[in-house]
Parts: structure tokens; sequence; C-alpha cells
């Protein structure tokens, strides 16, 4: 169900495994964060049947997990058993009796192989609508077994472990990041890149290592971690503060010191606790997905400031002990002569922080991580009207003294002349500079005169324009599709309009189209 479309924007309420409005290989972009697995459920209605037999008439049974000891557990470790239930299904999902088909929120799995069978299944489509020259950015995250976070806590039951097809132990990292590109490039996607999204300001984790501490016991009451707004706080209930939403946080339970029981008393009134510490997760992962080895990208538009100022030069010696080994592919990497242009191209670790929304979405990734994506997937200049292909900047390399020197003499120990142009890439091994001498030597030689003439050795890259990529002969240009198939709050909608892109968002949950449609600058509308 179309909730907006203005010609630039389109936002569809529906099931992105059947993308049945767009045609095939009709988006450039696509920048997604899909739910994780088993970290939380999204608001509004999630669930859908997977696999199985369409025609099945289906007879859903809860999936239940089950604790270590549980009557009826057969398993040495924490599993999963089904069982006939009359009441609503809970958010693990329900399984058909029948024909065996899953039914649930895409993140909710009960397994980690039926959650990356799904994401397959999700990005098959993805690649119908993408075309051969795009590239699908796809964010994710990772877990652990057993951690208990979230509501299905990693296909655990109150973070006891889990047991499905991977072997997986208590506090097991589930290697989901990792799993998911093995899973895609057997179905055939490239695997272009992962790039690591390094968080200055990660989430607070409670974790804690081995240590003594005083023993307490409570005395009485209990924990209530959050109040709903307008609730009063009383001395009848305990210790109180408000929070930052007019809420208010309440401390019923009162502890004292233990005094004295047989766990503590031998021990001075401590007790020993063994925390389960590890480094707090400060990273996500973005997988580069191309459908083909010819996909479009732009890295002068995400090139990011270089180490070194430009028109530094920089030797790699003559010393290295790869070239008294004899190895000729090591000497090219550890002897090569270079002059900055200022500039880098763009590393695979971005680091910049997560930023919160207002709105009611707990996973809304920040505007710089889908401004990156579609900076360098899709041409700001545009895209030919007729067939879409992306037109393509016109580089200029100059390497050498700036245009307004007009050259000189030195004396080398061979009296050669130094052209006015030599530095131009284009002409340089036709130059008579360039046909004596060390690499070395010559930048070297080269950066000092231009330095006596009051220049400075340059290494720039200049864009002198846009040509098409096709051969429709025509000019007329239009932006980029960018696609979002879990679009959630809209914040990849929202940077595309930014930047001049045409959107298309999709999500199953119609709570989210209201929220997205404001994100982007529109007043709420009607379904269409």
């Amino acid at each position: 169900m179309i909730y907006r479309d203005d010609g630039n924007m389109r936002i569809i309420h529906g099931d992105c495994r059947h993308m049945t409005e767009l045609p095939d290989n009709s988006v450039h972009c696509v920048v997604t964060s899909p739910p994780y697995w088993g970290l939380r459920k999204y608001a509004g209605e999630q669930e859908l049947v997977w696999g199985g037999d369409e025609e099945c008439k289906h007879s859903w049974r809860e999936e239940r997990n089950v604790k270590r000891g549980h009557p009826g557990d057969k398993s040495t470790l924490v599993g999963s058993q089904t069982a006939d239930h009359s009441k609503k299904a809970s958010n693990r999902g329900t399984t058909c009796s029948l024909c065996g088909a899953w039914r649930g929120g895409f993140g909710l799995e009960p397994t980690i192989e039926l959650y990356i069978k799904h994401s397959v299944e999700v990005l098959r489509e993805i690649r119908r609508v993408l075309r051969k020259d795009g590239v699908c950015w796809y964010n994710v995250g990772d877990s652990y077994a057993g951690s208990g976070k979230g509501l299905g806590s990693n296909g655990t039951d109150g973070g006891s472990g889990t047991i499905n097809d991977i072997s997986l132990k208590l506090l097991d990292l589930c290697l989901i990041p990792e799993r998911l590109p093995l899973a895609f490039q057997a179905d055939g996607w490239c695997v272009r890149s992962m790039v690591i999204w390094n968080k200055p300001n990660p989430m607070p984790e409670s974790v804690n290592g081995w240590r003594w501490e005083q023993h307490r016991v409570k005395i009485k009451g209990r924990d209530i971690r959050k109040q709903k707004a307008g609730i009063e706080a009383t001395e009848q209930l305990g210790n109180s503060w408000p929070d930052n939403k007019g809420g208010v946080f309440v401390q019923m339970a009162e502890f004292q010191d233990c005094p004295g029981c047989p766990k503590c008393s031998p021990n001075d009134g401590l007790i020993l606790r063994k925390g389960n510490w590890r480094p707090t997760d400060s990273y996500e992962h973005i997988l580069m997905l191309t459908k083909t080895d010819s996909y479009y990208c732009d890295m002068e538009e995400v090139r990011e400031k270089g180490v070194y100022p430009a028109g530094e030069f920089r030797s790699g010696g003559d010393e290295h002990k790869s070239l008294k080994a004899g190895n000729r592919t090591t000497e090219g990497l550890h002897n090569k002569n270079w002059v900055s242009s200022g500039g880098r191209n763009l590393r695979n670790v971005w680091t910049f922080p997560t930023h919160g929304y207002s709105g009611a979405h707990f996973a809304t990734f920040p505007e710089k991580l889908p401004e990156i994506c579609i900076k360098a997937s899709t041409p700001e200049y545009g895209v030919c009207s007729k067939c879409g292909s992306p037109w393509v900047r016109v580089i200029e390399k100059i390497l050498g003294p700036p245009s307004s020197w007009n050259g000189s003499k030195f004396d080398d120990g061979k009296n050669l002349e130094v052209h006015p142009n030599v530095g131009r890439r284009e002409d340089a091994k036709t130059e008579t500079l360039y046909q004596e001498g060390t690499t070395a030597k010559r930048l070297a030689l080269l950066r000092q005169q231009a330095r006596e003439n009051g220049g400075e050795y340059v290494n720039e890259r200049k864009t002198l324009g846009w040509r098409a990529s096709c051969e429709c002969g025509i000019d007329e240009r239009i932006p980029a599709t960018v696609l979002d198939p879990f679009m959630g709050s809209g914040t990849t909608l929202s940077v595309a309009k930014r930047l001049g892109r045409r959107s298309i968002g999709y999500d199953i949950s119609i709570d989210y189209a209201p929220m997205a449609n404001d994100r982007v600058g529109h007043p709420t509308m009607e379904l269409i």
C-alpha cells in the first residue's frame, strides 16, 4: 500500500520480500539496516509467514524456549521445543505443524540459520530491483548467545544459552556479520567490503569482572526501574528522582549489610562475584554488496582529509629488507615515492557517533551513515533520463610543479632540462626529465626547484565536468534512486532528499509510515 508518492519520494507500507511496485534493475543504491537477530520487537504488526507450502492451511504451534532441567527438555543445553498453545503467539514466533512454515517478525527467528535463510530471501528481492551498476549497503550488528538482551535473548530464555544447528555456547559471540556475507556470496552477491562503523559513544553495557564485594541483602520491597510520566513519587515509594522525559525512577527496595551468613562469614563479610567481563561493543558492520564487477562508484565525493598536507614529498627509501630479498612485489610497496594531495581514499573504518531520535523508533542510525553510502554510490550530477546510467566525473590528474611555474634548469649530473608541463602525468613518459634518474631524485629535484621559484610541488585531482556513461546521446538527467527496504523512521529517505536523490522506503509496519513522512518534511497524509 502506497502511503506517499510525490515523484521524488515514495513511502510504501508492505513486505520488502515482494516489492511488486518496483521493476527489475530500477534502483541505483540501497542503504538499509535490517532488524538484528534476537534484539528487539519493533512497533506495529511485524509477523510474516516464511517458507512452507503456500497452499497449506497452517496449524500454528508456538515455539517455547525451555531452560535446562525443564520438564520435557532432553538436551544438555537450552533449546527450543514446539508445543500446542491456545494463547496469543509469543514474540518468538510460531511454527506450522503441517508444512513447517514459520510465522513471526524478521529478526526474532529461534535459530541463526533461520535468520540467515530469511536474510538471503530478502536480499534476493533487493538484487532483483537493484541495477547492475548499483550498490547495496547493509548495516548489521552482532549479539551474544544467552546474553539475556532483547525480547528473544538471542535464541535463549533468560540468558541460559541456546542450541540450534550452529553450535553456540553460553556467552558466545554469534558472529552474525561474518556469517551473513558468506551466505550472500554463496547466493551470488559480490562482497566488496566489510566496513567497520566505529562508535565514539557506544551504549553502556553492564559487564564486570571478578571481585570481592560487601554482601548486602534485601530487607523489603522491590525495584521499579521506571514509572510512567505523571506518576508521583512519594515517601512510601522510597528514593526517587525524575528522568529526562517527565517520568520518575523509583527504588522501592531497601538493602543492608548482611549480618552474617555461611556465604560471607568466612570472608569477613565479603562475597566473591564472578562477572563475565569483556570489552564494550563499540562498532557495527556495514556490508558493501554488488551484483556485478561493474558498479558505479565515486571516490572523489567521499575522499577523506589526508594525513600529510598537499605537496609534501614522501620517500620510501631504498634500504628496505625486501629489496635485498629480491621480492619485487613488496619492493614496489615499500620503496614507493609520492607527493601528498592533501586527501586520501575513504577507509573502511568510519568513525561517527550515534544520534538519538525523538520519534518512537529504537534503532535509528545516524544520517552520516547513509550520507557516505549515497555519495559514494550515486552521482550528484544525476543519471540518464532514458536508461538510468550514471553520469561520471571528468578527472584531470596533475603531478608536478604548479602551472604558473615556467621551469628552469638544474644539474643532477646529467644537465637535464625541466619542461613547463613535465608535471602533467599524461605527458610524463615523453619528457626528457622522466627518461633519466631514479624516481626519488626526479621528485625531490622538482619539488626543490618549485620552492626556489616561489611555488609548491603539487598533486591534484580536479573535476573538469561530467559525461554520460551510456550511449543514449541525450543530455537530460534525472536524480538517482535510493531504496531502503527497512525504512523505519526514514533516515535514509531524509538524507536522500537533502542530497537531491529520489528515494523509496518500505516497511512492514504501518506505524512507521507517518513517522518517515514527517521526517522528510511533509505533513502527515492519509493513505492513498
